[in-house]
């Protein structure tokens, strides 16, 4: 056709060969991202929580991320370390390291769910648990605990490690 022409090297035989694909060196990338990393991190945490604290709640968990409180609601239960805890209502706040667990009253007034706290120095039972999971410390409100064979009904007292 007047007007066209061929491509340059058209008509001409080629070196290859005319089924032959041109194919270039495969090159390959070594991952240097971990070679010699300047960066250290503590195998320690830092702050207050020294392991990760599991809990769960059959109704709700509501967070209140503005004053770092959770509150967990109806058959609650916190596994922290060797502690654990289950009630009613519990909350956590971070702001001051603290738990509060409670019962709840139902409509006929009884109060169901009532705190059980679990460590390494016992089963306790009660109304109201206040514990400090930064000095292990606790508050038990009215307490029962069981010690071998015998129930004890103490006054109002305090959990330490």
């Amino acid at each position: 056709m007047p007007g066209l022409s061929a491509p340059a090297g058209a008509g001409r035989p080629s070196a290859l060969g005319a089924d032959t694909v041109r194919t270039r060196p495969l090159v390959t990338a070594t991952d240097t991202s971990r070679a010699g990393d300047s960066l250290r991190v503590s195998a320690r945490p830092k702050g207050d929580i020294e392991t990760t604290i599991k809990y769960s709640a059959t109704d709700s968990i509501r967070f209140e991320v503005q004053n770092k409180v959770a509150r967990l609601y109806n058959k609650s239960d916190i596994d922290y370390g060797d502690m654990e805890l289950k009630a009613q209502r519990i909350t956590i706040d971070y702001s001051k390291n603290l738990l509060t667990a409670e019962g709840a009253a139902d409509t006929t007034g009884k109060v169901t769910g009532k705190p059980v706290f679990k460590d390494g120095g016992g089963t306790y039972t009660a109304g109201r648990i206040n514990y400090n999971f930064k000095t292990k410390r606790g508050k038990i409100a009215e307490a029962v605990t069981q010690q071998g064979k015998a129930t004890c009904t103490p006054k109002p007292s305090r959990k330490t490690s």
